[in-house]
């Protein structure tokens, strides 16, 4: 990517996608340009990895890995603060490792309601989370079969995590020229 400026093909899912968002994490740790290939999907993106059209993808490891477990994909990092250990693949280890500037999160999957709903609904809502879904066998099954981790949050844990994950996100976008208005005007500070 520093070498030859935007010759370099990232699939994701778009822009907005969890790889969209990894290559501008990438593009803003070690500079350089790329040119992104957006798929209509995250698992599209990996085929066309697989299939060579594109470099490389920086889609969800869910995404991934059926191809990682064929081994027709290598994992050369993961965009998270720390390794990842995958059944059948081994460990992936952390981006940060090898550029430790680079701000990395965890992708968040929740449910996501108005600031005013009433209190009882949110209430509902969070003992729905911390009793039935955090415990979910159900859910921990597939999470494992798709190597994902579940970590339920609810309240201002949730909103303190997903928070923090809009605000990279939304600076890498600002900082790649991807976007056109600064996060910090629509109340969103720097880190």
């Amino acid at each position: 990517m520093k070498n030859n400026s935007g010759d370099v093909t990232i699939a994701t899912g778009g822009i907005n996608s969890s790889g969209g968002m990894a290559a501008e994490m990438l593009k803003g740790g070690i500079g350089g340009d790329y040119k992104m290939v957006t798929y209509d999907s995250g698992n599209a993106a990996v085929l066309s990895t697989v299939a060579k059209e594109t470099a490389l993808t920086t889609q969800l490891i869910a995404e991934q890995y059926d191809m990682l477990r064929a081994k027709k994909i290598k994992a050369l990092a993961a965009f998270t603060p720390s390794d990842v250990s995958v059944p059948g693949v081994g460990d992936i280890p952390s981006i940060n490792h090898a550029y430790p500037d680079i701000s990395t999160t965890f992708v968040a999957f929740g449910i996501w309601a108005p600031s005013d709903i009433p209190k009882e609904v949110s209430d509902t809502m969070k003992q729905i989370w911390t009793e039935k879904i955090a415990s979910s066998p159900r859910l921990a099954e597939y999470a494992k079969s798709k190597s994902l981790a579940v970590t339920p949050f609810s309240g201002q844990q949730a909103y303190d995590t997903g928070f923090k994950a809009t605000q990279i996100m939304a600076w890498q976008l600002f900082d790649g020229g991807k976007a056109k208005v600064s996060p910090e005007s629509v109340g969103i500070p720097p880190l």
